[in-house]
Protein backbone atom coordinates (compact mmCIF):
# COMPACT_ATOMS: atom_id res chain seq x y z
CA UNK A 1 0.00 0.00 0.00
CA UNK A 2 2.67 2.25 0.94
CA UNK A 3 4.08 2.02 -2.92
CA UNK A 4 0.98 2.92 -4.44
CA UNK A 5 1.13 6.78 -3.87
CA UNK A 6 4.66 7.18 -5.36
CA UNK A 7 3.69 4.91 -8.53
CA UNK A 8 0.81 7.31 -8.65
CA UNK A 9 2.66 10.19 -8.30
CA UNK A 10 5.47 8.96 -10.97
CA UNK A 11 3.10 8.05 -13.23
CA UNK A 12 1.60 11.58 -13.25
CA UNK A 13 5.28 13.11 -13.68
CA UNK A 14 5.81 10.57 -16.27
CA UNK A 15 2.46 11.06 -18.26
CA UNK A 16 2.93 15.35 -17.67
CA UNK A 17 6.31 14.93 -19.32
CA UNK A 18 4.43 13.59 -22.81
CA UNK A 19 2.66 16.19 -22.95
CA UNK A 20 1.10 17.56 -26.90
CA UNK A 21 2.10 21.07 -25.08
CA UNK A 22 5.64 20.16 -25.39
CA UNK A 23 4.83 19.67 -29.46
CA UNK A 24 3.10 22.99 -29.84
CA UNK A 25 3.85 26.80 -30.63
CA UNK A 26 1.21 29.32 -31.57
CA UNK A 27 2.79 31.79 -33.57
CA UNK A 28 1.44 35.51 -33.48
CA UNK A 29 -1.24 36.60 -34.95
CA UNK A 30 -0.84 38.06 -38.84
CA UNK A 31 -1.95 41.52 -38.50
CA UNK A 32 -1.42 43.05 -41.81
CA UNK A 33 -3.29 44.36 -44.21
CA UNK A 34 -6.22 42.13 -45.70
CA UNK A 35 -5.38 39.30 -47.84
CA UNK A 36 -7.88 37.67 -50.88
CA UNK A 37 -6.39 34.14 -51.71
CA UNK A 38 -7.57 31.99 -53.72
CA UNK A 39 -8.29 28.17 -53.07
CA UNK A 40 -7.92 25.16 -55.06
CA UNK A 41 -9.52 22.48 -52.25
CA UNK A 42 -10.88 22.47 -49.08
CA UNK A 43 -10.33 26.28 -47.68
CA UNK A 44 -8.28 26.18 -44.62
CA UNK A 45 -9.77 27.25 -40.80
CA UNK A 46 -7.55 30.21 -39.68
CA UNK A 47 -7.39 32.63 -36.88
CA UNK A 48 -7.49 35.81 -38.85
CA UNK A 49 -9.85 37.25 -39.71
CA UNK A 50 -8.72 39.98 -42.86
CA UNK A 51 -7.73 37.10 -44.66
CA UNK A 52 -10.65 35.95 -47.30
CA UNK A 53 -10.74 32.93 -49.23
CA UNK A 54 -12.46 32.57 -52.39
CA UNK A 55 -12.82 28.48 -53.84
CA UNK A 56 -11.36 28.95 -57.66
CA UNK A 57 -10.92 25.87 -59.62
CA UNK A 58 -7.96 24.97 -62.14
CA UNK A 59 -10.19 26.29 -65.47
CA UNK A 60 -9.98 29.69 -62.83
CA UNK A 61 -6.05 29.51 -63.23
CA UNK A 62 -5.46 29.10 -66.98
CA UNK A 63 -7.80 32.49 -67.07
CA UNK A 64 -4.43 34.12 -66.63
CA UNK A 65 -3.40 37.65 -65.15
CA UNK A 66 -7.13 38.94 -65.90
CA UNK A 67 -8.44 36.41 -63.26
CA UNK A 68 -5.24 35.98 -60.95
CA UNK A 69 -4.82 39.92 -60.17
CA UNK A 70 -7.69 40.16 -57.91
CA UNK A 71 -5.95 37.69 -55.91
CA UNK A 72 -2.78 38.03 -53.40
CA UNK A 73 -1.91 34.12 -53.85
CA UNK A 74 -3.13 30.85 -54.77
CA UNK A 75 -3.31 27.87 -52.17
CA UNK A 76 -3.27 24.09 -53.44
CA UNK A 77 -3.99 22.24 -51.13
CA UNK A 78 -3.14 18.65 -50.82
CA UNK A 79 -5.78 16.41 -52.36
CA UNK A 80 -5.70 18.80 -55.05
CA UNK A 81 -1.38 18.11 -56.05
CA UNK A 82 -1.78 15.54 -58.59
CA UNK A 83 -3.83 17.62 -60.62
CA UNK A 84 -1.63 20.47 -59.47
CA UNK A 85 1.46 18.57 -61.79
CA UNK A 86 0.14 18.50 -64.75
CA UNK A 87 2.43 20.47 -67.32
CA UNK A 88 -0.42 22.97 -68.71
CA UNK A 89 0.04 24.80 -65.01
CA UNK A 90 3.64 24.87 -64.66
CA UNK A 91 4.05 27.78 -67.10
CA UNK A 92 1.18 29.34 -65.33
CA UNK A 93 2.99 29.21 -61.79
CA UNK A 94 6.22 30.54 -63.47
CA UNK A 95 4.29 33.76 -65.18
CA UNK A 96 1.66 34.46 -63.04
CA UNK A 97 2.50 37.90 -60.84
CA UNK A 98 0.97 36.26 -57.22
CA UNK A 99 3.39 33.15 -55.46
CA UNK A 100 1.40 29.74 -55.06
CA UNK A 101 1.44 27.42 -51.79
CA UNK A 102 1.35 23.79 -52.81
CA UNK A 103 -0.04 22.48 -48.81
CA UNK A 104 1.70 18.99 -47.63
CA UNK A 105 3.40 17.50 -51.00
CA UNK A 106 5.43 14.56 -50.92
CA UNK A 107 7.17 15.68 -53.94
CA UNK A 108 9.62 18.58 -54.45
CA UNK A 109 8.34 21.66 -55.87
CA UNK A 110 9.85 21.30 -58.90
CA UNK A 111 7.31 18.21 -59.57
CA UNK A 112 4.93 21.79 -60.15
CA UNK A 113 7.41 24.58 -61.79
CA UNK A 114 8.81 22.08 -64.34
CA UNK A 115 6.33 20.80 -67.24
CA UNK A 116 8.88 17.91 -68.19
CA UNK A 117 8.72 16.20 -64.87
CA UNK A 118 5.86 13.81 -64.04
CA UNK A 119 4.28 13.59 -60.51
CA UNK A 120 4.43 9.93 -60.80
CA UNK A 121 7.97 9.42 -62.00
CA UNK A 122 8.98 11.79 -59.43
CA UNK A 123 10.10 10.38 -55.91
CA UNK A 124 8.26 10.93 -52.95
CA UNK A 125 10.09 13.14 -50.15
CA UNK A 126 8.32 11.54 -47.14
CA UNK A 127 7.25 14.17 -44.92
CA UNK A 128 8.63 17.44 -45.20
CA UNK A 129 7.99 20.78 -45.62
CA UNK A 130 4.01 21.88 -44.56
CA UNK A 131 3.64 24.13 -47.64
CA UNK A 132 6.02 24.63 -50.54
CA UNK A 133 5.08 27.87 -52.02
CA UNK A 134 6.83 29.11 -55.59
CA UNK A 135 6.39 33.59 -57.21
CA UNK A 136 6.83 33.08 -60.74
CA UNK A 137 7.39 37.22 -60.70
CA UNK A 138 10.40 36.62 -58.27
CA UNK A 139 11.47 33.06 -58.99
CA UNK A 140 11.55 32.92 -55.09
CA UNK A 141 10.84 29.50 -53.50
CA UNK A 142 9.43 28.96 -50.06
CA UNK A 143 8.56 26.00 -47.80
CA UNK A 144 7.98 25.75 -44.03
CA UNK A 145 7.07 22.69 -41.61
CA UNK A 146 4.96 22.30 -38.61
CA UNK A 147 6.72 23.30 -35.10
CA UNK A 148 8.46 20.02 -34.03
CA UNK A 149 7.13 18.39 -37.44
CA UNK A 150 3.45 18.07 -35.20
CA UNK A 151 0.29 18.48 -36.88
CA UNK A 152 -2.31 19.82 -34.23
CA UNK A 153 -4.68 22.74 -34.65
CA UNK A 154 -2.45 25.03 -32.86
CA UNK A 155 1.02 24.19 -34.88
CA UNK A 156 -0.94 24.54 -38.39
CA UNK A 157 -2.70 27.97 -37.87
CA UNK A 158 0.80 29.57 -37.15
CA UNK A 159 1.66 27.53 -39.70
CA UNK A 160 -1.04 29.77 -42.01
CA UNK A 161 0.12 32.95 -40.23
CA UNK A 162 3.43 32.95 -40.80
CA UNK A 163 2.38 32.05 -44.47
CA UNK A 164 0.07 35.53 -44.48
CA UNK A 165 3.65 37.15 -43.69
CA UNK A 166 5.17 36.32 -46.15
CA UNK A 167 2.56 36.90 -49.14
CA UNK A 168 2.30 40.55 -47.34
CA UNK A 169 6.05 40.69 -47.73
CA UNK A 170 6.90 39.34 -50.71
CA UNK A 171 8.41 35.46 -49.88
Amino acid sequence: MKFILPAILLTVLVLAGCSPERNTFSSPLYQGRSLKIGVIGDVPMVRESNVTFKQITFDDLEKGDSFLSSYDAVFIMKEELPTAASPQYAKIYKLAGIPFFFFESSRYLATYIDATISYEDWPDMGPGFFVLGYDGGTRHQFGTGLYNDTKNETNVKSAYSDIFRQIETGL
